[in-house]
């Protein structure tokens, strides 16, 4: 369980999603003050609300994803070291 969570480190998960949470944050209040003077319909902030939402895990996925060639190569590495034991 710690190399999971090591790995996640390495590859820099924490800081997507703390990225994602506070520009998303930020997103949604501005928009929960700007878009009552543009007279948006009640129904438009909890649709973008749950698309921001909806769009945290395809932010990891694509955080997960983001590995140099260096730090690909030693994560196969040591797969292999650890799969030859």
């Amino acid at each position: 369980m710690n190399s999971f969570f090591r790995e996640l480190k390495q590859r820099k998960v924490y800081r997507v999603a703390l990225g994602y949470a506070v520009v998303a944050w930020l997103v949604i209040q501005i928009s929960a003050t700007v878009m009552p003077a543009y007279h948006a319909p009640e129904w438009i902030l909890p649709v973008f609300i749950t698309v921001i939402a909806l769009g945290f895990p395809v932010a990891l996925a694509r955080g997960v994803g983001k590995l140099s060639r260096s730090n690909y190569c030693a994560f196969k590495c040591r797969i292999i070291r650890h799969n030859s034991r």
